[in-house]
């Protein structure tokens, strides 16, 4: 499975079956990143932008709602390195389009055409779209690497400057 092919990878139905994730800051090349991770693997990772940490943290605790929420520094993940374990939590259809994007090489990019055609739903580009908006382990999970139609950089959570930076990275 690309570079991930000696991840191991938990799926979850829904975010309300992850009960503690252990978080922490740490920083990258690319600036702050927040981790989490549960007793399975890496649930959250996201960068720490323009709102600074209280943001990141509103951002990661929203999509986890049930969750209980512990700082820990072992949960520091390095998210542009080796990654134990993912523990991916979502719709059916949403993990099957994140699951897709573990199978885009670095340096690759893919329209979310493709990328909705690779995950076996051609005609549902809106919401493939939808799930990669969704998708909530940053980098790990390479989101970053589908860009619009035309080929232009679209859109990024995190901003579409870092998604730049990102994509420039993994191009040399």
């Amino acid at each position: 499975m690309g570079i991930f092919a000696d991840v191991k990878i938990y799926e979850s139905d829904d975010t309300g079956e992850i009960g503690r994730l252990r978080y922490a800051f740490s920083e990258s090349r690319f600036g702050e990143v927040l981790t989490a991770c549960d007793n399975l693997g890496l649930c959250f990772a996201g960068f720490v932008c323009g709102g600074g940490r209280d943001d990141a943290l509103a951002d990661m605790k929203a999509r986890f709602p049930a969750a209980r929420f512990e700082e820990d520094a072992s949960a520091v993940v390095d998210v542009f390195g080796v990654v134990g374990a993912l523990h991916i939590a979502g719709t059916p259809f949403r993990r099957r389009v994140w699951r897709t994007l573990l199978e885009v090489r670095r340096g690759e990019r893919l329209s979310y055409s493709q990328l909705a055609a690779a995950a076996g739903v051609p005609r549902a580009v809106r919401a493939v779209a939808s799930a990669v908006a969704a998708n909530p382990i940053s980098v790990a999970i390479p989101c970053h690497r589908v860009v619009r139609n035309d080929g232009t950089i679209g859109n990024y959570h995190w901003g579409a400057g870092l998604k730049r930076l990102l994509l420039e990275a993994e191009a040399h």
